[in-house]
């Protein structure tokens, strides 16, 4: 459920939404609201299982983007990765 304009969290991923595109995945904004953002990365046919980053590193990379977005960028965050083997 996104609660409020999850515009500013989309706009401020872009670069890294793009990335990820070169790659083959695609970045959702699941959930935004008071309990936090909720993003998913959907891997397409053709993704690269070795071009995506461990988690942790990602969870940097979303952070870093979210820096300047003062009611987001402490906010918990929950990142779904893509399930293996689908």
């Amino acid at each position: 459920m996104i609660a409020g304009d999850a515009d500013p969290i989309r706009s401020a991923l872009t670069p890294l939404t793009e990335l990820l595109r070169i790659d083959g995945y695609d970045l959702e904004v699941v959930q935004a609201d008071t309990a936090g953002v909720a993003l998913q990365i959907h891997a397409g046919a053709e993704a690269c299982a070795e071009c995506l980053v461990p988690a942790s590193i990602m969870e940097l990379y979303v952070r870093d983007a979210l820096k300047d977005l003062p009611a987001w960028r402490d906010a918990r965050l929950d990142l779904r990765y893509p399930q293996k083997g689908s």
